[in-house]
């Protein structure tokens, strides 16, 4: 009888603990992820066992294609997604109903405006061919840039190409400069074929990537958000502390050498809490403030004629999701 009796015991606390593991975790939450070191990282999330700590249910959908992680999100198909800020304004512009949750990282090196060894600094790029995707990231930091040095637009000659196209096109010589963004920067300057001339290091706080959520699935899950952004705290600890494995882990992602992928890592700037804070702040003081890079960009996009009307970011951007998320 007392065999059995425990044997009843055992069943019992077997099945409660097995109740309580099915329902620890929170309901799924879908990231689109794409060829990005600050967005790659949160693969260590997953390998290193950080969203089953936090009991949060992540699904990482990669995107071979990044513009397809941003309409898959826009279509509802994701939770959030991996993208620019400068890829988000235009959603924003259309009504699509998003909130800007996180700051994964800033580009600090990783975009970059690469010339001809010949051409030494930014006022001899007046009347030159200029290769950038027009509409995307580096071509608003190309007239950034340029307008900060005195030269507009109408100075020089621009070349509207993909972002690949660009870099082969100035390392053939068929233009002077390109605006491009990593690996093409690191491939131009391991062949010698150009030179960096300004860069994203110069212009910190301006080229910010993000977490973006549907605001559907934010006001569902809004507990699991916490979760989640807990565990991308921990995954940049751990990057800080363990920078060889967590290398070698995002590598494996990519499948590209460790080596490699450590020049790309060293391009950007991964904000942890503190930077978070600062990024979610309204002080105009402070460059790494969201509100300051959305009107730089949303006015860049207007004038460009990507956007008709500037979206109010201050609907846009939630900052409750962090101030939760601290970890001890």
């Amino acid at each position: 009888m007392r065999r059995i009796y425990l044997i009843g015991i055992i069943v019992i606390l077997l099945f409660t603990a097995l109740s309580c593991k099915s329902t620890s975790k929170s309901e799924k939450i879908k990231i689109g992820v794409s060829d990005w070191p600050g967005w790659v990282a949160w693969y260590i999330g997953k390998e290193k066992g950080f969203f089953d700590e936090e009991g949060v249910n992540v699904e990482l959908v990669w995107f071979n294609t990044y513009s397809d992680s941003i309409n898959a999100l826009a279509t509802g198909n994701l939770d959030a997604n991996s993208q620019t800020l400068s890829d988000t304004i235009p959603s924003l512009a259309k009504g699509i109903p998003l909130k800007i949750i996180l700051v994964n990282d800033n580009s600090f090196g990783n975009d970059a405006i690469v010339t001809r060894k010949d051409i030494k600094n930014i006022s001899d790029l007046k009347g030159k061919r200029i290769a950038v995707e027009v509409g995307a990231i580096d071509h608003f930091l190309l007239l950034y840039i340029l307008n900060k040095n005195g030269i507009t637009d109408k100075d020089i000659n621009i070349i509207n190409m993909t972002t690949q196209d660009a870099a082969v096109a100035l390392m053939q010589e068929k233009v002077d400069a390109a605006a491009i963004w990593e690996p093409w920067i690191t491939k131009i300057l391991n062949e010698k074929k150009g030179h960096i001339i300004a860069s994203s290091k110069d212009t910190p706080g301006l080229v910010p990537d993000l977490l973006v959520a549907r605001t559907e699935s934010l006001n569902k899950k809004r507990e699991a958000f916490v979760k989640l952004s807990k565990c991308w705290f921990k995954i940049v600890d751990f990057i800080n502390k363990n920078p060889h494995e967590a290398t070698s882990i995002m590598a494996k992602v990519v499948n590209v050498p460790p080596e490699e992928f450590k020049k790309m890592l060293s391009g950007i700037k991964l904000f942890g809490y503190d930077e978070n804070i600062k990024a979610f702040s309204r002080d105009y003081s402070n460059n790494y403030s969201l509100y300051i890079s959305g009107k730089l960009i949303s006015e860049f996009l207007q004038k460009i004629k990507s956007i008709e009307k500037i979206p109010d970011l201050t609907n846009s951007i939630d900052s409750e999701i962090i101030q939760r998320s601290k970890t001890k």
